[in-house]
């Protein structure tokens, strides 16, 4: 289920995208594509800040923004991995391991 906030990212993204011309329905796949709010703002900020951008342009930006999302993701998934084998190495597990070595 949709939270209001991603809703109202939504609607603002479709917004940008009709007050520019651009058809709906381009529009509601670009917003597919990216998911999220924070993706859906940075969206909306660059077809507000670009004039007359060609549609391979705005698909190029669209994948651009969900590249650095997966990139941010997979970094998160790192720290969180590292913290785990961190508190491993840390705990009474930790000290057997390296007494058996």
């Amino acid at each position: 289920m949709a939270t209001q906030e991603w809703k109202d990212a939504y609607r603002r993204l479709l917004k940008a995208f009709t007050d520019r011309g651009y058809p709906e329905e381009f529009a509601e796949e670009v917003a597919k594509n990216l998911g999220s709010v924070n993706t859906m703002t940075r969206m909306t900020r660059y077809m507000y800040a670009v004039k007359g951008a060609s549609v391979e342009d705005i698909a190029d930006e669209m994948l651009a923004i969900a590249a650095d999302r997966d990139r941010w993701v997979g970094k998160k998934k790192t720290e969180a991995a590292n913290r785990e084998i961190n508190m491993y190495l840390n705990s009474d597990l930790g000290e057997f391991y390296e007494d058996s070595e």
